[in-house]
């Protein structure tokens, strides 16, 4: 009896025990639901926010005349996207200087040239009778770069071949990295034909091309097209100076797998025409590819990941082991995995990320400390 008591003991704590167990799972589960739709609703705010933002134009435009005017044009779109503010920025010819142009002082100089509309523009009073125009959506560092040019220029004395219109226009062009800028042909160059050759030259490019050069360093990248979106095939090599670095400080490792950015880094590093990818962009990615449970395998590279860890590739994505910096300065994790920021912003000092393991298929979603460092998958922006 003694033997049968003692049993019934060990029995009844031991289901005590598993029924803690059961409980403590529970509550896990449910702080870990709890925590994704967190995360899901502060993606969507954030995202929500970013669209708010509307876009930046640069825009050149010239007339024909004797000697000819160029002006370069700044807009932003407001909230609503249904407006634009705009500057323009010329040669002046009252006191022989670069400033600031009101609508007026354009439509005396040329006979009715204004700049505006931008795109998505009600302001129907601006009519543009441009002999050449190009217009250009660039990202907040290319806009910001362009306008130190303009303040720079600013009050700036007029001498042909050293600070007329066409030289002021090559200054600001050189700030958006993937315009080709035609050489100048002589001082008589009438600033609309020279913006007709940029015009021109710039319209070879074509979209359907299956790779893209970056003219700020002259590398060039394999792109992929996967449903509607256009990526980068191979992780971002620019140096943005601070906030990046070759894995292990060896610089030999930047043209297999590019450099590790900062999440700052990787924002400033995009030339215009192409983004870092939002959370929603990546998750496209995944659902176009069966879900994040199955798309790591389709994304990997076929050689390269340890451990018998490489993919099938079939999406062309080519995703590589690169490693990643941790935000003690170390490096870790090269052969065995790889880690890309995202745009998602979720506070002051972790944004969103996606990674990819030798031991399995998923495409990972993560959360990160802005200041380790991750290699970066550009995204094209949509036409």
């Amino acid at each position: 009896m003694r033997i049968i008591f003692v049993c019934l003991v060990i029995l009844f704590n031991g289901v005590q025990i598993y029924s803690q167990s059961d409980k403590l799972n529970d509550f896990l589960n449910k702080k870990m639901n709890q925590k994704k739709k967190l995360d899901t609703f502060l993606s969507k705010k954030i995202n929500q926010e970013n669209d708010k933002q509307g876009k930046s134009y640069i825009v050149f435009c010239a007339k024909e005349g004797v000697p000819g005017h160029a002006f370069v044009g700044f807009g932003k779109e407001d909230e609503k996207k249904s407006m634009c503010t705009y500057e323009a920025w010329g040669l002046c010819p009252k006191d022989r200087t670069f400033s600031f142009l009101t609508s007026a002082v354009i439509s005396s100089l040329t006979g009715g040239i204004y700049i505006g509309p931008f795109p998505g523009s009600l302001a129907d009073d601006f009519l543009t009778k441009a002999d050449a125009k190009l217009i250009l959506s660039v990202n907040e560092s290319q806009y910001d770069n362009a306008l130190k040019i303009k303040k720079e220029w600013e009050g700036k004395s007029y001498t042909l071949l050293e600070s007329d219109c066409v030289s002021f226009l090559i200054a600001v062009a050189k700030t958006i990295s993937n315009l080709s800028i035609p050489p100048r042909t002589g001082y008589d160059n009438l600033p609309v034909n020279y913006l007709i050759k940029m015009i021109d030259l710039n319209k070879k490019s074509n979209k359907s091309s299956n790779s893209f050069t970056d003219t700020r360093d002259g590398k060039t990248y394999k792109i992929i097209k996967i449903g509607s979106q256009v990526w980068m095939a191979e992780n971002l090599a620019y140096n943005t100076g601070s906030g990046c670095w070759a894995y292990d400080n060896n610089s030999g490792n930047v043209a297999k797998y590019g450099y590790l950015y900062t999440w700052e880094a990787a924002k400033r590093a995009c030339p215009p025409g192409w983004h870092l990818p939002s959370d929603d962009e990546w998750s496209k990615l995944a659902n176009l590819l069966g879900g994040e449970d199955a798309a790591g395998k389709k994304i990997k590279s076929t050689s390269g990941w340890e451990s018998y860890g490489n993919g099938t590739n079939e999406s062309g994505f080519s995703a590589l082991p690169g490693g990643s910096r941790g935000n003690d300065g170390g490096f870790y994790d090269r052969s065995g995995g790889g880690y890309w920021w995202s745009a998602t912003e979720l506070d002051a000092s972790s944004a969103g990320s996606r990674s990819l393991r030798y031991y399995g298929e998923d495409l990972y979603r993560g959360n990160n400390d802005k200041s380790c460092g991750f290699s970066v998958r550009l995204l094209r922006d949509s036409d």
